[in-house]
């Protein structure tokens, strides 16, 4: 209250007035300012943590400990044993409580709460990974200047090798869309922002989120999204531009710009770039990619700044396959974009070629491989379903209930044992299927329940993808899948597949499961 009263009796022109034009200066003097009142308003209090102590650890336990040091040191064995009977009684009430306070929290509907302590106890939060060296004002700076790289002059062209690919991935903006909206004749959309757009979007924060580099705390900007809601002054494109360390003042920014420049955008995307779209994602990328190998043209498709480049090479005439890539480069030479040539890979599927090939692709977390049997992206999903399970146990051994221990193997472990199941569940051997369920049955023995098997999640999801894409007309295998539909009945056509590979892909597989559904 005490914050918003000198916010409310602040004159902003002001501060404001003495700046002008100058954006950056007015923005460092509303954050020093912001600061200022913060450090002379709101009460501060010191607290002591001891980050290697577990979330039950209390204060007498952690005396039983001190104690359980000392008497070891003396070399009494009689009073050693006692504390350690007390320790490990006071260790099952610390643990006994944590978990009733975690489980009221629950039925308070404090979900956040309950899933921080279910990662804290089975040790999901923990980074295994350094953090990196550099920090501060000038890193962020650093940061800044790269990302804003673009608005100085034009680099020179880079030079470029033209790759030898089949399926290229590398980093670079989306390309520009073939089909623009039409705009009238002299009229540049105009952006307008006001006060109550930024009271919304200030009243949107987060206030769990972390202050940025600003140093103003999230809480606030929403508590106090009355009092500084008329202090944005931006007037040139340019104090719009991406940073690389995000304030929550510019985050509020970016969201009033997105909300503006979705409405120009939306219709000018590309209508094979999968991220950015509503009910469409990873799963819908892999199956298009792999549904694609019938047809004899090339194409080009992208997830976000991800470029795959598909095409087919039939009796060594390479001539469209090389145009694609070819235009490729020279477009990103012209956009003054460098190919990322250590993360480009060439898969060649079924090739009597003598080349230098790779076997293994991971596209979008997904592993492919030449003969695509599925093998490489079994590897890796047992490897981490294996890991998750062990934090499963972990929560088990501490008397969590069935209903968080379902919660937590839904979100942690099945996440990863079912990635992207729509694209490989029906090519997948026999042995990787089974390997997998193994992790299903064992997670079922710590639940104590019975779970749903790779084949049953699998059709399930494949069905409910195969609706979605005949239900969005903007999906890229909208038409193929509608060329499918019988003009007798709902069923659906069964696709002709030249090799048996693709019989066990995902259209035919769906298709089939849809038509037993509808019978």
């Amino acid at each position: 209250m005490a914050l918003r009263d000198c916010f409310d009796t602040t004159d902003w022109d002001v501060l404001c007035e003495p700046h002008g034009e100058d954006i950056d200066g007015l923005t460092t003097c509303i954050t020093d300012y912001i600061n200022f009142c913060v450090e002379n308003t709101v009460p501060t209090r010191k607290v002591r943590c001891f980050p290697n102590n577990k979330p039950w650890v209390t204060p007498d336990l952690k005396a039983l400990l001190n104690e359980k040091k000392r008497v070891f040191r003396s070399g009494d064995k009689e009073e050693l044993r006692r504390v350690q009977k007390e320790l490990r009684r006071g260790i099952r009430r610390g643990k006994d409580s944590y978990r009733r306070k975690r489980g009221e929290r629950l039925k308070g509907s404090n979900a956040r709460e309950v899933w921080r302590g279910l990662k804290t106890i089975s040790g999901h939060t923990k980074d295994s990974g350094r953090a990196p060296e550099s920090g501060g004002l000038d890193w962020a700076n650093e940061l800044n200047s790269f990302f804003n790289r673009f608005d100085c002059a034009a680099p020179a062209s880079p030079t470029h090798q033209s790759p030898d690919l089949t399926v290229l991935s590398h980093h670079h903006p989306p390309s520009p869309p073939s089909n623009p909206r039409p705009h009238p004749p002299g009229v540049t959309p105009r952006l307008s922002i006001t006060a109550d757009q930024v009271r919304k979007e200030l009243r949107r924060t987060k206030t769990r989120k972390a202050t940025g580099p600003d140093g103003i705390n999230s809480r606030l900007l929403k508590d106090c999204a009355d009092q500084l809601c008329g202090t944005a002054h931006a007037r040139e494109p340019n104090h719009f531009r991406p940073v690389a360390l995000t304030s929550h003042l510019m985050k509020t920014m970016e969201r009033i710009v997105l909300t503006h420049l979705r409405q120009l955008v939306d219709s000018k995307m590309d209508p094979l770039q999968f991220a950015y779209q509503p009910g469409i994602g990873v799963d819908d990328a892999v199956i298009y990619l792999l549904n694609r190998h019938d047809l004899d043209s090339c194409h080009l498709q992208k997830f976000s700044d991800d470029t795959a480049i598909i095409g087919r090479v039939s009796e060594g005439d390479e001539l469209e396959y090389r145009e694609v890539i070819t235009n490729f480069v020279t477009w990103c030479e012209l956009n003054h974009l460098r190919i990322n040539t250590s993360k480009t890979k060439e898969v060649v599927i079924d090739s009597g070629l003598d080349i230098e090939i790779v076997e293994e692709y991971k596209y979008l977390g997904v592993h492919l491989n030449n003969i695509l049997d599925w093998t490489h992206n079994t590897d890796p999903l047992y490897k981490k379903g294996q890991s998750r399970l062990h934090l499963l146990r972990r929560l088990r051994s501490f008397g969590v209930c069935r209903s968080l221990l379902r919660t937590f193997y839904d979100s942690v472990v099945a996440s990863v044992i079912f990635y992207a199941v729509v694209c490989w569940s029906c090519g997948s051997s026999e042995r990787d299927r089974k390997r997998l369920n193994k992790l299903v049955r064992q997670a079922g023995s710590v639940l104590d329940c019975s779970l749903d098997s790779i084949e049953e999640v699998g059709e399930r999801r494949m069905l409910a993808k195969l609706t979605s894409i005949m239900d969005t007309p903007s999906h890229p295998l909208h038409e193929t899948v509608g060329a499918l539909s019988s003009s007798f009945s709902s069923r659906l056509l069964h696709p002709r597949c030249k090799r048996e590979r693709y019989r066990r892909s995902f259209i035919p597989t769906a298709v089939r499961l849809f038509n037993m559904h509808n019978t």
